[in-house]
């Protein structure tokens, strides 16, 4: 069989290293598995920076602070080595070949460096020393089969299609693409270029540059006349920063998508107000209300005197992810880590939820973006959503959809793989004869064939072909149903509500119309009027609730023991007058039948004890604040208009850990949807649904 063309290219550039492991790294392996056997000892960590200050080797401490204070690790002692990298794998060959031969070093984290990642990941594999680099995005990363190799950043196709799909949000329609000529971040162009005519934007005009160059006036003189809305940049931040300043001098003023190298380092610093309208990809945002991330700032700006940047929530996640692993397995043994990696289910963590599959890749955890304003990163909240939303739709997780969008581009899989297929350093294109110009390319530019065929039945294929259709009354709820049936995967829904109330009756035609449309089975136990409660003595109950809301209770812990044994979900009414406290212990009840719990709508950030919450947007793009994040990025549409589109999805939070007590597995384009979790600490115990008190 011959091998893909990807494939054998990386192969002959991996193979002088491959030849250099041979049986010393077989031994050196041997001999880790016999230290990690003995079970005592400390575990040993390494983490390769530029810098011992930088803030990934700081969100590392931090952690090992935390798991030493929980007596995460198997209780074990954790011991930090910290080695200095750099932009060239051959002078940081010999420091990768000390620590994988060194038997103590359980996992290699960091190397923030991504051109150094893919070889290092030859030793540490030959080793069994587990690598989880901080910022690797190439693909060639997991392409080998690697057992001990973990991407902790969606690779590169991941991320340009969602930085694509943000262009499309924008209305962007003609992107020029710059680039490095260095190999990874011309990879990323060609990839972006394939997604931005999958969301129908067209690239006028592609340049590559030297990132040591100086002087880059010549070159964007050649696009500099030319209509576009948006400009793309893949380059490091250095950089970066000088084509951002000499943009700017030559009057364009245009926004600037870049690549997330382009924010490792101090960007706001070596730009400054050129850097402003510069849009990047992220996985941490401090805006975040996810439980874990606000612990994590917290703890982090009591420390060090500061508020966390991605690199920390990186470092922090790194460690904290390996210890979950290390926990799970009961052992350090590297084959048993690798095992348990790869199958053991999702972690969540501050940068969001990881599921590795045997390769190594990582699902479920996608990117956010960030603007540069006036020196400072500002969030960009929800512009993540409608991208994400349509893979859900499709039963896609991000990088199967991305790898589909590009089956039929051969071209674009010759570039990517490493050959170019013009030895030009500019190209000006027009139009759709952008797409033709390329050698092999199909009439459509290069789209798949299942796009093409949609678009000629007058399909849309943006963010807005999913949004048009929820602006309909009661759509939005039923659309959030269908999201709450299709992660939980349940066949027969309860309901516990009142219907003669204005919220329980709404309740009820909405679950009645989600089973007639979504073919699941419905219970309703319906609660009594209001007037006609019961009256139970105060004295029956040591709390300080009324005694109508006794009786209110009395009902629902009938009606939850009903369904309990009849159905495998309860869709919860936050609204219904019980308060928090009590709907957390019903909901805690049910997990002991497997039976789970969801709630549509806004809940206050109190914990009812749910597994799947799908809210409201937090975010009020009426506050001139936030609205002015927008300003100059929109091209075409008001913010009250991107606002409307992304006020229609909502913010999923789940209990990881109940759904996978109750063998709920959901897909890896359901988690992505996932950044909240529903894990806060509660003292009460849930309540036995076999109670005989009923009124």
């Amino acid at each position: 069989m011959t091998l893909p063309l990807a494939w054998r290219w990386t192969i002959w550039l991996l193979a002088p290293l491959l030849a250099g492991c041979g049986p010393f790294f077989e031994e050196i392996a041997e001999r880790r598995s016999q230290y990690a056997a003995q079970g005592d000892g400390p575990i040993v960590l390494a983490v390769v920076d530029t810098d011992a200050g930088n803030d990934i080797i700081k969100g590392v401490r931090l952690a090992i602070e935390d798991i030493l204070a929980d007596g995460e690790m198997l209780g074990r002692p954790v011991e930090l080595l910290v080695r200095s990298g750099g932009n060239d794998f051959q002078d940081l060959r010999p420091t990768v070949q000390r620590l994988a031969s060194n038997p103590r070093v359980t996992a290699s984290l960091g190397h923030p460096q991504p051109g150094v990642a893919v070889p290092a990941s030859v030793i540490y594999e030959q080793s069994r020393t587990m690598f989880m680099p901080a910022f690797a995005t190439s693909t060639e990363l997991t392409r080998h089969g690697f057992r001990f190799v973990l991407r902790m950043l969606p690779d590169n196709r991941v991320m340009t299609a969602q930085i694509a799909s943000v262009a499309a949000l924008f209305g962007y329609r003609r992107v020029v693409v710059l680039h490095q000529v260095e190999d990874d971040d011309r990879k990323t162009a060609y990839l972006f270029e394939d997604f931005a005519r999958f969301f129908d934007i067209d690239v006028p005009f592609r340049a590559s540059f030297f990132g040591s160059d100086s002087n880059y006036r010549h070159l964007i003189n050649e696009f500099g006349g030319m209509a576009f809305d948006a400009i793309f940049l893949a380059a490091d931040t250095e950089a970066g920063a000088r084509m951002l300043r000499q943009l700017r001098e030559l009057g364009i003023r245009t926004p600037v998508l870049g690549s997330h190298k382009l924010s490792l380092g101090p960007l706001q610093e070596l730009s400054q107000e050129a850097g402003d309208l510069t849009v990047v990809p992220t996985v941490f945002s401090r805006e975040s209300n996810n439980p874990l991330n606000r612990r994590f700032g917290a703890d982090y700006s009591k420390v060090f005197g500061t508020a966390p940047h991605q690199a920390a929530a990186q470092g922090y996640d790194s460690v904290k992810i390996l210890a979950t692993i290390i926990q799970r397995a009961g052992t350090t043994e590297p084959r048993a880590l690798a095992s348990t990696a790869h199958f053991s289910g999702p972690i969540a963590g501050v940068t969001g939820i990881h599921a590795f599959d045997e390769d190594g890749n990582l699902h479920a955890k996608s990117y956010r973006f960030q603007v540069l304003r006036r020196g400072h990163w500002e969030p960009l909240p929800g512009i993540h959503l409608p991208f994400l939303m349509q893979q859900f739709e499709a039963g896609m997780d991000t990088a199967d959809a991305v790898t589909s969008a590009l089956i039929l581009a051969q071209p674009e899989q010759a570039r990517v793989a490493g050959v170019e297929t013009d030895s030009s350093r500019t190209e000006t294109m027009d139009g759709a004869a952008a797409g033709q110009q390329q050698a092999g390319q199909p009439a459509d530019g290069g789209v798949p064939a299942r796009l093409a065929k949609n678009r000629q039945a007058g399909e849309q294929t943006g963010v807005q072909a999913y949004t048009d259709n929820l602006g309909a009354a009661g759509e939005r709820q039923l659309k959030w149903l269908s999201i709450a049936h299709q992660m939980l995967g349940f066949n027969r829904l309860g309901l516990v509500a009142c219907a003669s109330e204005r919220s329980g009756a709404a309740a009820i035609a909405l679950a009645r119309a989600g089973a007639a449309r979504l073919g699941f089975g419905l219970e309703i136990c319906e609660l009594s009027e209001q007037s006609e409660r019961q009256v139970v003595p105060r004295s029956l109950d040591s709390g300080d609730d009324a005694d109508e809301t006794l009786t209110k209770r009395d009902e629902a812990l009938a009606c939850y023991s009903q369904l309990a044994a009849r159905v495998d979900a309860v869709y919860v009414l936050t609204e219904s007058g019980l308060d928090a406290g009590y709907l957390r212990q019903l909901n805690r009840g049910l997990r002991q039948f497997g039976v789970s719990s969801f709630a549509l709508g806004g809940l206050a950030g109190k914990d009812y004890g749910l597994t799947l919450a799908l809210q409201d947007r937090e975010a009020d793009f009426g506050k001139p604040s936030l609205a002015a994040r927008f300003n100059g990025l929109l091209n075409g549409t008001a913010v009250s208009e991107l606002a409307r589109k992304i006020s229609l999805l909502p913010v999923v939070a789940m209990n990881l850990k109940a759904s996978q007590a109750l063998g709920i597995s959901p897909s890896p384009p359901a988690l992505a949807l996932v950044s909240q979790v529903l894990d806060p600490p509660s003292s009460d115990p849930p309540l036995s649904l076999r109670d005989e008190r009923r009124p």
